[in-house]
Order: structure tokens, then sequence, then C-alpha cells
């Protein structure tokens, strides 16, 4: 399967962490660039300053990420403009102590609340981006939603990830949203689709109704208990 392209060289950064003591493991992430240029290539600092950043955001208590969930490695690599990673050009930052939620409920591990990154492309290739954030433990009410009041204590501790991400002095570059374009079921550019395109995010937004992320439990083994008919 071919690997779908990209405009220009971007950087790709994944935070990684586990769940239950290691019982799943997780991750999320985000691209960074710029619009009309190759980004940079990654840098020790840069991934140290995304590491404070997200350390940050994961154990505020407005975020309401379970003490179950566990961030343990930032990962940023450059990515070509042929959709390909180099193991040469990436950058590991491990967080050096406990970096763990606070509140003290929890949900399956396969549960997630949707970040929306959004750029200033209205719709189509390129205008928004999602992050499923690991480990929010917000309680829901009687109609299946979460209270507002909840959801923006995580949108602003968001926000202030995102700013401190743009403002690392070890890069100009910033968070983008960066499109493959249209592509056919092989990765190859689909003919008269949307070229690839990369633009700059501008608008975060947190939904009020959880998500699912079906790879974060694949890890716990399951058993049974029976009961026999008469």
């Amino acid at each position: 399967m071919a690997t779908p392209p990209l405009l220009h060289r971007t950087t790709r950064v994944t935070i990684i962490g586990t769940y239950a003591g290691g019982a799943e493991e997780w991750s999320t992430g985000f691209w960074m660039g710029n619009e009309t240029a190759d980004a940079d290539l990654p840098t020790q600092q840069l991934a140290d300053d995304i590491r404070s950043a997200w350390y940050n955001l994961f154990t505020a208590p407005a975020s309401q990420i379970s003490n179950r969930w566990e961030s343990t490695l930032v990962k940023v690599s450059s990515v070509g403009t042929d959709g390909k990673s180099d193991s040469q050009d990436t950058i590991y930052s491990a967080f050096a102590g406990n970096c763990k939620g606070v509140a003290t409920t929890f949900f399956p591990p396969q549960i997630a609340l949707a970040a929306t990154l959004v750029s200033t492309t209205p719709r189509g290739v390129g205008s928004k981006g999602r992050m499923y954030l690991p480990g929010v433990a917000m309680a829901v009410e009687y109609n299946g939603t979460i209270l507002t009041g909840a959801v923006n204590g995580l949108r602003d501790q968001m926000v202030t990830f995102l700013n401190a991400v743009n403002s690392s002095n070890a890069t100009p570059n910033v968070v983008v949203n960066a499109s493959h374009g249209s592509v056919n079921k092989d990765g190859t550019p689909k003919i008269g689709g949307k070229a690839p395109i990369t633009k700059a995010v501008r608008t975060v937004k947190i939904g009020n109704v959880y998500d699912t992320q079906r790879r974060r439990r694949n890890g716990i083994a399951e058993s049974y208990v029976s009961g026999a008919l008469a």
C-alpha cells in the first residue's frame, strides 16, 4: 500500500502512555509545520517543550483525567512529502517522573473525548483534525452529555497547551492540520481529487459527548462467569 503524500515536510508529534499500570497502551498526537514551506527538523528542545506543556495539561485538575492513566513518552518525527518518516529525524522525550491524571473516577480504556483542531479553511481537506484525549473522567448527565462547565475547563487547558507548543523557542513552526488530500484506498493520490494541504490550527473545540477508540482496549484479558440452566 502506498504512503499518502504531504504538501511540505511536516512534523508529527505522538504522545504515548499507559492505562491501569500498563494493562493497555494509548497514543494521541498532532502535526506541526508551516503552511507555505517545509517544517524545521525536530530538536530535543522542541520535544522537551511539548512534554512539559502536556504534563501541565494532563495533571491539571480542570482536565479531569483519571489517575489510572499515565503519560510516558513524547515522540517527534519529521515526515517528508512522500509521507514517510526517518528514524534519524525522530526525537524522544520521556516523562522523568509520575505524569498521571488526578481524577479518582475512571471509565473503560476505549472511552475518549475528542478535541477538534480547526483551521481557517471552512470545510474539506485541511479544515479539521482530531486528537482523542485519553482518560477523561467527567460525569455524564441524565441526557448522556457532559456538563458545559466541565468541558470548558478542559477546553481552556487545551488552549493553554497548544499555545505553549506554538510558543516554543525551538522552532517557528506551529500546530497544523496536514492533509494528504484525496487518496485512493491504496494510498495513492486520487486523479482529479483534492491536493495535499497544510493549514495552521486556529481554534480548538471540545464536544460534550464521549467517543470510543476501540484500539485502546486490546490488551486486557477478558474472563467469563457462567451460569447453568435448569
